[in-house]
């Protein structure tokens, strides 16, 4: 089997959905909220897009940190993500609508692991953060930031047992994603229709050419690039901001 050959599509279970292709729920609690069934929530609202069905609708949702719960309309395939947990009715905002049904996501952050019954790489819940937060202000770790509401150590450092360090003694499954940022000329492999980053941070794990420490993914253009180069160990100019790639960097074991 070559490279481009290992599965990375998973039939798995989203808490009583059905069984759904994807890398992205992974096995995490899923679950409708009974008190929010016909309501439609107005406030929090991160986005709203048309999807297939509420599994798929759950996986997208969970690959966010910031999305803490979702609603989905099966007549009509809206899946609406929301930044908000919720509690009761009472501590939100919210309209009567036939069919609009709340649920919780997972969305604490996730990491790859081998799968032996599978053979190939599955994402797991994790917990690589600090706490939540709405700006990097609200991160009191040293060397930490705000990323998609949760503080994460900062691009320059790596997670590992609780801290933010530069250097692992060895490298785990568990990576904490940088939107629109790119390691600019340390490629050591470019890996052409890639659909999905999930699919990206399987490639990298199953490397056995060279150690893969960072991986970028541009979704417009499917394109999965693999390094062994950590990002702090590269020079300023080659660490850049960019409309097209997210970054993603690999934590400690």
């Amino acid at each position: 089997m070559t490279r481009r050959e290992i599965p990375l599509l998973l039939l798995i279970t989203c808490c009583g959905f059905d069984l759904v292709r994807s890398t992205v729920c992974g096995e995490c609690q899923v679950e409708p909220l009974p008190l929010f069934q016909n309501k439609r929530v107005s406030v929090g609202v991160k986005w709203t897009k048309t999807m297939t069905n509420r599994a798929e609708c759950a996986a997208l949702c969970s690959h966010f940190h910031s999305i803490r719960s979702f609603g989905y309309k099966d007549s009509s395939g809206e899946c609406v993500a929301y930044t908000d947990p919720l509690t009761t009715p009472e501590d939100t905002t919210y309209v009567g609508e036939s069919g609009f049904n709340m649920y919780s996501t997972c969305a604490s952050g996730q990491q790859l692991v081998n799968d032996s019954a599978h053979g190939h790489p599955v994402l797991l819940p994790t917990v690589n953060h600090f706490g939540s937060c709405v700006t990097s202000t609200d991160c009191t770790v040293a060397k930490t930031t705000c990323n998609e509401g949760l503080c994460v150590c900062d691009i320059m450092h790596v997670y590992s047992h609780g801290s933010c360090v530069q250097g692992c003694p060895a490298y785990g499954t568990g990576f904490t994603i940088f939107k629109n940022k790119n390691l600019d000329g340390y490629n050591n492999r470019i890996i052409n229709n890639v659909t999905t980053i999930e699919a990206c941070l399987s490639l990298c794990l199953a490397e056995t050419d060279f150690l893969c420490v960072t991986a970028e993914f541009a979704s417009g253009i499917q394109r999965c690039i693999l390094s062994s180069t950590a990002w702090y160990e590269v020079p300023r100019p080659f660490t850049l901001d960019s409309t097209i790639f997210d970054e993603a960097i690999r934590n400690c074991s």
